[in-house]
């Protein structure tokens, strides 16, 4: 197990080889690794908790195993360089702002696992292009592609019954959602 803030702020951290037998990593435990590059998440783990990457402005790449069933609160918020990630089947919520000002994220792929994605998930990803999403959820929250500037599409799920205040605010490129 990695406990909360075990390496919260380790500035100088490029890389970390976790043990295959780790089951849990706490929140904020690698927030604010500045120098972190990639990460991947031991096969145990079935949750990336609150705020666990947080401000990691160098994490490029993180492999997410086939067991994560919850991406947590701003886990990722701020992860400037953070590009191809792949969401697994697996994922059934992502929380707010799990993904805010990731700006190196240029297509994202959302599996019909997903049920619930919480308000200002993609919020402030200036670089995000396309946005597929599975048949899983049926609402888009509040701020969820805010502020996305080069956001062109979207594929929405038939089921979606309600877009959210502001869910497309200043996407001043969007031309086509389906």
């Amino acid at each position: 197990r990695i406990g909360n803030y075990a390496f919260f702020a380790c500035i100088s951290l490029e890389k970390i080889n976790l043990s295959e037998n780790c089951a849990d990593i706490g929140e904020y435990a690698f927030a604010r690794c500045l120098s972190l590059k990639e990460f991947s998440i031991p096969n145990m783990v079935t949750q990336i908790k609150d705020s666990t990457f947080s401000g990691c402005r160098s994490l490029e790449r993180v492999s997410i195993n086939s067991k994560i069933t919850l991406i947590g609160r701003q886990a990722f918020y701020g992860c400037v360089l953070l590009e191809n990630l792949v969401l697994p089947d697996s994922i059934t919520r992502i929380e707010e702002m799990a993904f805010y000002w990731c700006n190196s994220l240029t297509n994202i792929f959302v599996p019909n696992s997903v049920k619930y994605m919480g308000y200002g998930v993609f919020q402030n990803c200036s670089d995000l292009e396309k946005v597929l999403f599975g048949n899983g959820i049926t609402r888009i929250e509040d701020f969820t592609f805010y502020y996305c500037r080069a956001l062109t599409m979207v594929l929405l799920p038939e089921k979606i019954t309600e877009i959210g205040w502001a869910a497309f605010f200043r996407c001043d490129s969007l031309e086509h959602i389906w």
